[in-house]
């Protein structure tokens, strides 16, 4: 008999268009280090007392109905984050000919194109002759819907004239959730279509991360909680497989371009970020009942920094710890192997709540923890940026 090998079980993921609506589900593979589907039961043991001395009877008493992923960073892997944080999008695209760069920033004449956009926000210009200008610019303070700061000044003054095009797709964190099912599938030559599937429906991302090491490939990983378990181990109605994500996966060496600290760089700087959101959600559970109910909390979101030390300024950071008044945007940039898209993952409105000297080897380092709060500019606590 042969026995079901760790090849034989993979894992799949499909959005819901509603609650309990499962008519058409696309599901597509997760490919990941580590994941599992859990519909684990738990129990509760009799307090009657065995004359006997033996143990008392296992009562069932309730279901855990959760996932979780490990994986790497890919292509797809915005659009995760960006279901994780239950995202609000906006896009600006504004084209004109009257876009100008100043000493210190944007002059979009008569063209609007910082309506949508505000103190905090991220940018990319296109079409500048200038190429140092086509970049990410990071907004520090906005006069009106034309004209704004921005924090490291442009490069060059280039007057209006060229077709110009300001761009950014902005994903704020938010509350109204969407739902997803999770299947795992596994070898079983005993069923018609030798395959096994245990569903679970109604899911919510709770917890998702993202690590960036010194070196190596950016990790990623998430929990999941769920609200019904599909009885039976049979594919559901209509179900058919999309295109997995095929793209290679992230370096943190190659892959990440920027580090910032209102909008100012601090590559080769910052060494290490570990990005964790959590929507603290919890399930809710009701007698006669084997289904669940969840309910979202207030988003919390961290950014862990490894950092070299400045020998010219090596306590910037426990000042700034100990400065009860400083907040500051702290903020990453990750591009894809081709180049062509970029991603901000960005704090606006960051508290210093950890701050302490490490000693790694021969190296002095600080280690910090950023953490996010409300921004003061608008509703978000972690956005998302991207330059397509």
């Amino acid at each position: 008999m042969a026995d079901v090998k760790a090849l034989d079980i993979s894992v799949f993921r499909a959005p819901q268009s509603a609650q309990d609506n499962v008519t058409s589900l696309v599901f597509t593979k997760v490919h990941n280090l580590s994941a599992e589907g859990l519909a684990q039961p738990s129990y509760v043991q009799s307090e009657i007392v065995d004359t006997d001395g033996q143990a008392a009877q296992f009562i069932y008493d309730d279901r855990e109905l959760s996932s979780t992923v490990e994986t790497e960073y890919k292509d797809g892997t915005p659009a995760r984050f960006n279901r994780a944080i239950h995202a609000v999008e906006s896009i600006t695209n504004v084209t004109g000919t009257d876009i100008a760069t100043t000493a210190t920033g944007y002059d979009s004449g008569a063209s609007n194109a910082f309506a949508d956009l505000t103190v905090g926000d991220f940018f990319w210009p296109t079409g500048h002759h200038d190429t140092g200008l086509n970049i990410a610019h990071h907004i520090t303070a906005k006069a009106d819907d034309n004209n704004v700061t921005v924090a490291v000044a442009p490069t060059s003054v280039e007057a209006a004239g060229g077709s110009i095009t300001i761009y950014s797709r902005k994903n704020t964190s938010g509350k109204t959730r969407g739902y997803e099912a999770f299947q795992t599938r596994k070898l079983n030559t005993s069923l018609g279509d030798n395959t096994s599937h245990q569903t679970l429906l109604n899911g919510a991302i709770n917890t998702f991360g993202i690590t960036m090491d010194t070196g190596g490939i950016i990790k990623v990983s998430e929990a999941s909680l769920y609200e019904k378990k599909v009885d039976g181990v049979a594919a559901l109605a209509g179900q058919t497989d999309g295109v997995a994500d095929s793209s290679a996966s992230y370096s943190s060496r190659i892959n990440v371009k920027g580090y910032f600290v209102d909008g100012v760089s601090e590559l080769c700087r910052f060494k290490t970020m570990d990005i964790q959101i959590d929507n603290g959600y919890e399930s809710d559970s009701a007698s006669g009942c084997d289904s669940k109910v969840l309910a979202k909390g207030p988003i919390t979101s961290t950014m862990t920094i490894t950092s070299r030390m400045a020998a010219d300024d090596s306590d910037k950071w426990e000042n700034r710890n100990s400065d009860t008044s400083y907040t500051a945007s702290f903020a990453v940039l990750i591009a894809s192997n081709d180049g062509a898209t970029e991603v901000i993952y960005a704090q606006d409105n960051s508290k210093i709540t950890e701050s302490k000297p490490v000693i790694n080897g021969k190296f002095a380092e600080v280690s910090l923890v950023a953490s996010g709060q409300r921004s003061v500019n608008q509703n978000t606590t972690i956005t998302s940026y991207r330059n397509n």
